[in-house]
């Protein structure tokens, strides 16, 4: 009788060992989905700050340029010259962080290209002036076609976030998924 239970309480002791150590994977690999998940969800955020960042300086460049157009005054070209320096770098981080999401590749590659022609173009139109080669009359045509271009870059910046969003979106659900695992575990073990 005695060798009987024996066996039963050595049975019952592997039993909760068992138990313990599975429950003890579950909760690991459940901190590593939530320790990934949080990573990804930041990344998610350094995105969208560094898309804003590349919209900025869409926005600061064509502004300066609009005011040193109108004004003819070199005060406005700080921002515009500021600006111009920082979107290169803002793209390359922005480009690094999308690495493995070819489709934002393609949209930054898009914001690239049309911000490196506008630059173009308008470092054109702003040796122009200063030679006082423009004509009053191409004033307006230089505003509209940049404003269309600053349009593009802006559309293609809110697709970038939409596409964030949406990810944003997953890897949070992905998240609670994951939360209401470990919580059920827990509370299984407390049963």
């Amino acid at each position: 009788m005695k060798f009987v239970m024996g066996k039963n309480i050595v049975a019952f002791y592997f039993l909760l060992v068992a138990m313990l150590f599975w429950a003890s994977l579950i909760v690991y690999k459940s901190t590593e989905k939530a320790i990934l998940s949080s990573e990804l969800i930041m990344h998610t955020h350094e995105v969208r700050h560094m898309s804003d960042n590349v919209l900025l300086d869409i926005l600061n460049i064509e502004s300066g340029f609009r005011g040193y157009l109108l004004t003819r005054n070199e005060l406005f070209l700080e921002h515009y010259f500021s600006s111009v320096t920082s979107i290169a770098g803002n793209l390359a981080a922005m480009d690094k962080l999308t690495k493995g999401n070819p489709e934002q590749q393609l949209r930054i590659n898009a914001v690239a290209k049309t911000s490196s022609d506008r630059l173009t173009y308008l470092n054109k139109i702003i040796e122009f002036t200063r030679q006082e080669k423009l004509k009053e009359k191409d004033i307006s045509d230089i505003l509209y076609s940049g404003k269309i271009l600053t349009d593009k870059v802006r559309n293609i910046i809110t697709i970038i976030n939409l596409e964030e969003s949406k990810l944003l979106k997953q890897q949070n659900i992905d998240n609670d998924k994951n939360n209401g695992k470990v919580r059920l575990l827990y509370f299984g073990l407390l049963t």
